[in-house]
């Protein structure tokens, strides 16, 4: 039970960058930290990246439908 919004939607990046960091630091026996660190910053683009294309997808979607709406109306 996450009670204290944890994992809430809008904490999810922070969550799972800072687990991914955790992995790092469990591995670094095989895969110095130095060496793991650089791939957080990837992993920053790559879900901001991500998250934006969802987000333009989703407003194209909203847009196409209320054009084909508008277009059924006018053809009553």
């Amino acid at each position: 039970v996450d009670n204290g919004g944890r994992y809430s939607y809008e904490n999810q990046p922070s969550i799972c960058r800072w687990n991914c960091k955790k992995l790092g630091e469990a591995i670094q026996m095989s895969l110095p930290v130095e060496k793991s660190e650089p791939s957080l910053k990837v992993f920053d683009d790559e879900y901001d990246r991500a998250y934006l294309q969802g987000m333009r997808n989703k407003v194209r979607q909203t847009y196409e439908c209320v054009v084909f709406n508008i277009a059924c109306i006018f053809r009553l």
